[in-house]
């Protein structure tokens, strides 16, 4: 359904909160494992381990804030699914 959704309007991508929270959902989805691949290389030199506990804590509320995040961004996509006007077949 996301499929079709996205092929019948496709010349405007981002016009809905639901596009831009999804936008949003799939940056921090691309941040959160480049944040824990700097804390794996951060362990490895000495004058970054002091630094290791700030980047956890910020890894770890970004993975949190994804979860809502993506969960917001399903149910405004239902609400704009079910919210559509049925056009006739």
């Amino acid at each position: 359904m996301a499929v079709r959704m996205v092929g019948e309007s496709f010349d405007n991508h981002i016009n809905s909160i639901h596009s831009i929270f999804g936008v949003i959902s799939i940056t921090l989805l691309i941040i959160t494992p480049l944040i824990g691949q700097t804390i794996f290389w951060s362990l490895k030199t000495k004058h970054l381990k002091k630094k290791v506990r700030t980047i956890r804590m910020i890894h770890r509320l970004i993975g949190r804030t994804i979860i809502i995040f993506i969960l917001t961004t399903i149910t405004l996509g239902l609400f704009r699914l079910f919210s559509l006007p049925l056009e006739p077949l």
